[in-house]
């Protein structure tokens, strides 16, 4: 039942210029797939202290055969100093995810549906 996931923070670098700070993160996931971006996000929010909407995890590198991720997240102070290109690109990565597991067990049905009329 190791089913937790440690989140260890690498590294941390002010970039006053683009208003943000830039984290590199560690992310050990035993037992468990690559973690999605919502609980990056949940976990974070805890580790870090700031409001979820102020995190943009930008990348997550997963090595291969590994129980390990590598995490590039940004953190902003204010929710107007995050790009309108970041913010929609998480958005819809979030949201691509949820709407995905659903369209699959839709088709199912659909594909159900018809070997059933056909039969």
């Amino acid at each position: 039942m190791g089913e937790i996931m440690e989140i260890k923070i690498e590294a941390r670098k002010k970039n006053p210029l683009i208003k943000r700070e830039e984290i590199s993160v560690r992310v050990m996931h035993p037992d468990l797939a690559t973690p999605s971006r919502l609980e990056l996000v949940k976990e974070l929010r805890k580790l870090l202290g700031i409001d979820e909407n102020l995190i943009i995890v930008d990348k997550i590198f997963t090595e291969k055969g590994q129980a390990r991720s590598n995490v590039k997240v940004y953190a902003y102070e204010k929710e107007s100093d995050i790009p309108k290109d970041k913010l929609e690109k998480m958005k819809r990565r979030m949201k691509v995810k949820k709407e995905g597991e659903n369209g699959k067990e839709e088709q199912g049905r659909e594909e159900e549906g018809k070997e059933n009329k056909e039969g």
